[in-house]
């Protein structure tokens, strides 16, 4: 048999055990070693168990996970998501659908200290459902804008997904973390056409709300200044060289944690929690990196990347179709397997191809995790979707699917915008320092 053959094999049996409920981390370390062990030799596959863990543990660019997650999670337990909501709700509430269109910038604004979507999507199920309810709003556009709009924390800067794709390619986090900005108020201002278009076709969706007094817009307005601010430290931070993407997380989640304790949010109860819920994700998402990169010396070695960049450059020489083939893949695989691990599983496997077809490896990165968004909220095992029916329990599974049709429409639109003008994913990279 054939190293690549064994390399498919290999990679199919991946998803066969994603499947069957094992751990992802431990379906791709396990097949890794074993096909390492198949194809070098049981000494080489457990030398690499035994040096991998920690070479991937110790890349410098690993460092910026745990800071963005803890600010990620200070900024859920201090109430800053909450009042950011608030805020946006009171000036722009009133308008036909404008607590739906709140919870998508009060999620775009969410996004700007946190980069996993889960926490996102479950916050504001909790906290925008009986209020949308008692405004009479549909229960379908109410949590497809909520699972939809939470994962505008992928593109909206810092994102684990840039993070990854960073680490994986060596290719600049901040750069990547730049590009994702105009994509992000992209998405963000399609979400909103789309919950325009929703409300103008049927008034019922989503009726007006309540309008306040200019007094307590500008009230409400203070609430929201401390995610603009911490925003501005990460992201301005980053394009003119004051920071590196870890110093930017660094700075961030103090930033967010003075906050807290000037304001008093911030308990020693709601500390620790934060501490604790930041050690899980981390764990989390470094063994499936460390499992990822296991399986990924085993791909190299049976050649199956070289050989799939291989058959698409037979298929077209025309990088934008290499593109659009990718994204069609994607958008396939990102159905049946949750983006985290999509990324780390796909990106070894594409990322040759893409530099031998002289694509942008920053126009890249921005491209997939926008094809990712879409895994999200896409039967059979859409993640997000599956957060929110968690806390909205009483509401069909189908109901929520249904109600992300019209979000997967903008985000179909923002990858044809995206893939056919580069300059949106590149001109603020290109300015950057």
């Amino acid at each position: 048999m054939s190293l690549f053959a064994i390399g498919v094999i290999g990679f199919i049996l991946c998803f066969v055990l994603i499947f069957m409920r094992t751990p992802i981390y431990m379906a791709f370390a396990l097949v890794g070693f074993a096909g390492i062990a198949v194809v070098r030799g049981w000494d080489p596959a457990f030398t690499l168990i035994a040096t991998n863990p920690y070479g991937t543990a110790s890349m410098y660019v690993w460092t910026v996970v745990p800071l963005f997650i803890f600010m990620g999670f200070l900024a859920l337990h201090t109430d800053l998501a909450k009042e950011f909501f608030t805020g946006v709700q009171k000036w722009i509430g009133h308008f036909r659908g404008g607590l739906a269109l709140s919870v998508i910038v009060g999620n775009a604004g969410f996004g700007a200290c946190t980069g996993v979507p889960i926490g996102a999507a479950v916050t504001f199920t909790a906290l925008c459902l009986p209020e949308m309810r008692k405004f009479g709003y549909n229960d379908k556009l109410t949590l497809g804008a909520v699972a939809a709009g939470s994962n505008l924390s992928t593109l909206i800067p810092p994102s684990l997904g840039f993070i990854l794709y960073g680490a994986l390619t060596e290719n600049s986090v901040g750069q990547l973390f730049i590009a994702g900005v105009i994509p992000g108020v992209l998405l963000t201002l399609l979400f909103g056409l789309a919950i325009f278009l929703i409300c103008w076709h049927d008034p019922s969706m989503g009726p007006p709300g309540v309008r306040v007094s200019w007094k307590e817009r500008w009230n409400a307005g203070a609430g929201m200044w401390a995610l603009i601010a911490v925003f501005v430290i990460i992201i301005g931070g980053i394009f003119i060289g004051l920071f590196t993407p870890t110093e930017a997380g660094g700075a961030g989640a103090f930033a967010v944690l003075a906050i807290g304790l000037l304001r008093r949010k911030l308990s020693w109860k709601n500390f620790v929690r934060t501490l604790r819920d930041t050690g899980i994700a981390t764990g989390q998402v470094g063994m499936l990196f460390i499992g990822t990169m296991v399986l990924n010396v085993f791909l190299v070695i049976t050649g199956v990347a070289a050989n799939i960049a291989d058959f698409l450059g037979a298929i077209t020489s025309s990088p934008t179709a290499t593109v659009w083939i990718i994204v069609i893949a994607v958008l396939i695989l990102g159905c049946f397997i949750d983006a985290l691990a999509l990324t780390l599983i796909m990106i070894p496997i594409l990322y040759p191809i893409i530099v031998k077809m002289g694509i942008d490896p920053i126009h890249f990165g921005v491209i997939f995790c926008i094809a990712m968004i879409s895994g999200c909220i896409t039967p059979p095992f859409g993640i997000t979707v599956y957060a929110v029916a968690g806390v909205a329990n009483d509401v069909p599974l189908f109901d929520i699917f249904v109600g992300c049709i019209p979000f997967l429409l903008a985000i179909f639109v923002l990858l044809v915008l995206v893939i056919h003008v580069p300059a949106i994913s590149l001109f603020l990279p290109h300015m950057m320092y």
